[in-house]
């Protein structure tokens, strides 16, 4: 007959429950269960979520985008260290323990920071969802007759700040200046051609909703060029910006050579008085030999050097125009 097996005295599970063995099997067990909270609930219910706005929207797509790599990268991580994980499971050592414990923690530091990313992330695409596919029925037809005005109202405001840059360029025939703007002014017409095309296709969406219902699809594209025009009319800016700048440093440029030259000027005719008081103050039996001391005091330095210095190239301009470029 087996005998039976021993039971742990009290004194035995009291000694135990103070090892450090004992303690990292709970601080495991804890990070099990947090790993699991992670990844089933939280992550799990962000994983859920899908967007229509990401068919339609150019930011909705690149943030779902930026999502999926995140997840792609995640995951990837995730596998290799479960796969440590795995490997260590039936090793009940002190040394396979701690370091299970520490892979876990690493997993969960992963989980956490990933939930980080993906949480404003998804915030925006619901934002945008909100903006494309409102849940609320009301005043629907008057959001989508707004959007509509908004896009021509922008279009044509973005039209009349470029025509008053264009008329700022005009009056300039400096070839290095046209030359620096160019590839702006290019730029600038070509973004102009499409925010054109982006007020056409309102009208065009509108033409559509005459007369029916206005579908959450057509609402959607409605939205979704004042979305896009509102990223053009950054870039416009942005264009108008570098090209404003440089004009207002071409007009400072051109203050500085006028000036230069009457400086030049003023200069000349003071190194020939150099000269002659230099050799009425040399001369004592000149009669202005008092006045003379007196300007030589002024112009000269010690032995028969001039004070005056003057290079008019020490004022010609540093930086070409063309190097220059908008940032924030």
């Amino acid at each position: 007959m087996p005998k039976n097996k021993r039971k742990p005295r009290i004194a035995e599970i009291v000694d135990f429950e103070d090892t450090e063995v004992y303690r990292l099997l709970q601080k495991e067990k804890l990070l099990k269960n947090e790993s699991e909270v992670l990844s089933k609930t939280v992550l799990a219910k962000l994983h859920e979520k899908t967007y229509r706005s990401t068919g339609v929207n150019k930011q909705a797509a690149l943030i779902w985008e930026h999502i999926s790599s995140i997840t792609v990268l995640l995951n990837e991580q995730l596998k290799a260290i479960d796969y440590r994980i795995a490997k260590l499971n039936s090793d009940s050592r002190e040394s396979a323990i701690k370091k299970r414990v520490e892979l876990l923690t690493e997993r969960n530091s992963l989980l956490g920071n990933a939930i980080g990313q993906f949480k404003p992330e998804h915030a925006n695409l619901s934002a945008l969802e909100n903006e494309l596919y409102p849940v609320s029925k009301a005043d629907k037809g008057n959001v989508f007759l707004q959007n509509k005005n908004t896009v021509a109202e922008i279009y044509v405001n973005l039209k009349q700040h470029v025509t008053a840059i264009r008329f700022e360029l005009d009056k300039y025939d400096d070839t290095e200046l046209q030359e620096a703007i160019k590839p702006d002014v290019e730029q600038l017409d070509k973004l102009l051609a499409e925010t054109d095309a982006i007020t056409h296709k309102t009208v065009e969406i509108h033409e559509k909703s005459k007369g029916g219902v206005i579908s959450s699809d057509l609402f959607a594209e409605m939205a979704n060029q004042l979305h896009e025009l509102a990223e053009k009319k950054f870039d416009i800016e942005q264009r108008c910006k570098l090209i404003e700048d440089r004009l207002a440093i071409a007009k400072l440029d051109r203050v500085i050579a006028e000036q230069t030259i009457e400086i030049e000027k003023v200069y000349n005719n003071l190194s020939s008085l150099y000269g002659i008081v230099y050799m009425a103050a040399t001369q004592g039996h000149s009669r202005y030999s008092d006045l003379s001391k007196e300007l030589k005091s002024l112009i000269i330095a010690d032995g028969s050097r001039s004070k005056l210095s003057f290079s008019a190239e020490n004022f010609q301009p540093q930086i070409p125009l063309s190097s220059m470029y908008w940032n924030d």
